[in-house]
């Protein structure tokens, strides 16, 4: 008999970030800032972990340590499929590029970091680097943005620039986790 896959586990992840822990937003599935945000609809279990508040080993916040700015949130969701999302919300601000890029390649490391504190191989987890934004920029910026790849785990994965338009909320459901997060089989 072989063994169960493990599940994600929240509960240690919820631990392991400290009081990076939204518990609020978590309760209200969303997170946010400054107008713009992510609204999780039909997803039960989840954790979402505000970036800034997150601590190194020596107890230094990682904002605090010298180019090491890491995305938004990082939402790690339970279910059929384990999902580690890495969001970047755009509020307004003139990021490059590469300013972006290496925020969600952070977020990422991050991410491992606590999946790695909690024991929980990461590669049971489907990665999405999501960059949310309300306004318009210019479509250039967005066209070169999603070109870019992030080199993570060995892999490149895109940037996902996703237009808030639900009163300045993207909203992400089972259905959209899979039709953007898992590969398509090519025929």
């Amino acid at each position: 008999m072989g063994s169960r896959p493990r599940k994600l586990p929240l509960q240690c992840l919820i631990e392991k970030s400290e009081d990076g822990f939204l518990e609020e937003e978590t309760d209200r599935k969303r997170c946010s800032e400054k107008g713009t945000g992510v609204r999780f609809e039909e997803i039960e279990q989840m954790v979402i972990i505000k970036s800034e508040k997150l601590r190194n080993e020596q107890g230094t916040f990682l904002t605090e340590i010298e180019g090491n700015k890491v995305c938004d949130h990082i939402v790690f969701i339970k279910g059929e499929r384990e999902y580690a999302l890495l969001i970047e919300l755009c509020k307004g601000s003139s990021k490059s590029h590469d300013e972006i890029i290496q925020q969600l390649s952070h977020g990422g490391e991050e991410s491992l970091r606590l999946l790695s504190a909690c024991s929980h191989p990461p590669d049971l987890c489907h990665f999405g680097f999501f960059y949310i934004y309300t306004s318009v920029r210019s479509s250039s910026f967005f066209k070169v943005l999603q070109g870019k790849r992030i080199r993570f785990r060995g892999k490149n994965y895109p940037v996902l620039p996703m237009q808030a338009r639900n009163h300045g909320f993207f909203v992400v459901t089972p259905d959209v986790l899979e039709s953007e997060l898992i590969p398509r089989k090519k025929r």
